[in-house]
């Protein structure tokens, strides 16, 4: 090999090295685009994740909050009638799976007890425990990041 590059040229031997290098810069360059590529592409990924689930966590807490206000809505007629209209049991039994998904096991369990004393005694005036809902919405607040 060394015979072969005595008998080249300067020039042709400096444009030979010349290639050489800029195959080099062009491998090591797609190589690192690549790289970084993948990372970035990996990164954009977890942050819609976490974007997704918040807003689904989110979708769940406002879905909460609006049957316990339905429910509220609803107790003179439940007082009455001694039942619970076929509607807010089944957007009851509709948030069940998602509160097991998507919500805190703490901001759940408050949102069943604020429910299952409401849909346990249909035979009495209802009451609504003001200081339990407010603190399930505090609760919701804290982990949805919200401040007052």
């Amino acid at each position: 090999m060394l015979e072969f590059l005595k008998n080249l040229d300067v020039k042709i031997l400096c444009s030979f090295i010349a290639i050489i290098g800029s195959l080099g810069g062009v491998i090591i360059g797609g190589f690192l685009t690549a790289i970084f590529a993948f990372m970035n592409n990996r990164i954009n990924y977890n942050m819609e994740e976490s974007r997704y689930f918040k807003r689904k966590k989110e979708e769940t807490y406002i879905e909460m909050e609006d049957l316990i206000t339905d429910y509220c809505a609803h107790l003179p007629e439940m007082t009455k009638t001694h039942a619970i209209p076929v509607e807010l049991r089944t957007r009851y039994n509709n948030i069940r799976s998602k509160a097991l998904i998507y919500a805190k096991k703490k901001i759940s369990d408050k949102f069943y007890e604020i429910l299952n004393k409401i849909m346990l005694d249909t035979t009495s005036i209802y009451k609504i425990d003001k200081e339990k809902i407010d603190d399930l919405t505090y609760e919701i607040k804290k982990d949805l990041g919200i401040k007052d």
